[in-house]
């Protein structure tokens, strides 16, 4: 198994797999019976290609994760941008806020069939949207709130009295509502 999902990961044309692949090697490398297993394997399968021979697996897969996430686009489906997000922040990677804009926008049309409140329109992006929560979840962005467009500009309002509230030295001491 191991070997299947390095070979996957760094050889894999779809994006998709190779970032499941390397999702599943994040997860099972924190395991420290498992990790030394895969660096173990790590080895063996360096000693075919020249281009990771000698570069520890760690540093290699780093490399990967950074060369797959370049490739993240708008045009990406939810669950591959979903990964995308994962291995970002697994990485702690520069990709992490650039790969989280773009799930943001591909989710704009879900948020609409959420906020409608219709069951029967929420299931068939179900999948797509348990994914996407599942790695906002595990980001940084898991204190994220998500407003309709349509709605967003009281959100801006709101930070700009409030920023202008702060900068006369006017900020409230309890939580009272404003209307």
């Amino acid at each position: 198994l191991i070997r299947y999902l390095l070979n996957v990961c760094i050889r894999s044309r779809s994006l998709q797999d190779s970032l499941i692949a390397l999702d599943t090697l994040n997860l099972l490398h924190k395991s420290r019976k498992i990790r030394k297993l895969i660096e173990r394997m790590w080895q063996e399968e360096t000693k075919r290609s020249r281009e990771w021979r000698g570069t520890s697996y760690e540093e290699s897969i780093k490399e990967v994760a950074q060369s797959r996430l370049k490739q993240i686009t708008i045009e990406n489906d939810v669950e591959t941008l979903a990964y995308g997000l994962l291995i970002a922040n697994e990485l702690n990677d520069q990709f992490l806020t650039e790969i989280s804009k773009l799930l943001f926008r591909k989710m704009e049309p879900f948020w609409k069939i959420i906020f409608k409140g219709k069951t029967d329109e929420v299931r068939p992006i179900l999948y797509d949207l348990s994914m996407a929560l599942r790695a906002l979840s595990l980001s940084p962005f898991i204190n994220s709130v998500f407003i309709p467009f349509e709605q967003s500009e009281y959100v801006y309002e709101a930070i700009a009295w409030y920023e202008e509230k702060k900068r006369k030295g006017i900020i409230p001491i309890t939580t009272v509502s404003y209307t």
